[in-house]
């Protein structure tokens, strides 16, 4: 069942990264609130997914990540920026990692 969801997650998140254009515009529409942290990346401010990851962490949690993996590689970034992290209270479970052309 976990391979599924993320499975779909992935392609949901191709088509939602293709229709914004851009990461950060996916971010912004998808209400993650993302914000530049200390390290040079993009700390997820919101978790629009937190009621249900609160219940459910480790599947919601891997969808989510699943989610952001393809939204980044249908906004044409590179999907390996997305890294899962230890959930937050007040965020979300996945940083965005930022290199050097990462984002177009």
């Amino acid at each position: 069942m976990r391979e599924a969801l993320a499975s779909v997650a992935t392609a949901t998140g191709r088509r939602l990264g293709a229709q914004a254009g851009s990461l950060d515009a996916a971010l912004e529409e998808g209400g993650y609130q993302p914000r530049a942290d200390e390290a040079g990346g993009i700390a997820l401010a919101n978790c629009p997914f937190h009621r249900l990851a609160s219940a459910h962490t480790e599947l919601v949690c891997h969808a989510n990540a699943a989610l952001l993996r393809g939204i980044a590689e249908g906004a044409g970034a590179d999907p390996e920026m997305v890294e899962a992290v230890t959930p937050l209270d007040d965020g979300c479970c996945v940083r965005i990692t930022r290199t050097q052309d990462a984002i177009r």
